[in-house]
């Protein structure tokens, strides 16, 4: 058995990707497998769901529903100790008068 060189499979593949017909028959060929792949998709969420089992996509979608609400608790969370402190300071100078 014989290795070929990186160089010479580089030159080889050129050749033969450089003729047209090959190219277009390498090209339907990833098409056609890129069709396959999405409709394998499509299937496997509709399968998914009849389960009721969440899809990748589902959880992407809630981990970033999470992630937005988790900033907006943490501003409100930071609203509210900057009213506690003003409150504070309020009762602190009520107390004084």
């Amino acid at each position: 058995m014989t290795l070929v060189s990186g160089n010479t499979f580089r030159r080889w593949t050129s050749k033969i990707l450089s003729t047209d017909t090959v190219f277009r028959s390498v090209q339907q060929a990833l098409h056609a497998s890129l069709d396959a792949r999405r409709a394998a998709d499509r299937n496997i969420e509709r399968v998914l769901s009849v389960l009721d089992i969440p899809s990748r996509q589902d959880i992407e979608r809630l981990e970033s529903d999470i992630h937005q609400a988790h900033e907006v608790l943490d501003n409100v969370h930071r609203r509210l100790q900057r009213i506690h402190k003003i409150v504070e300071r309020r009762a602190a100078e009520a107390k004084r008068d």
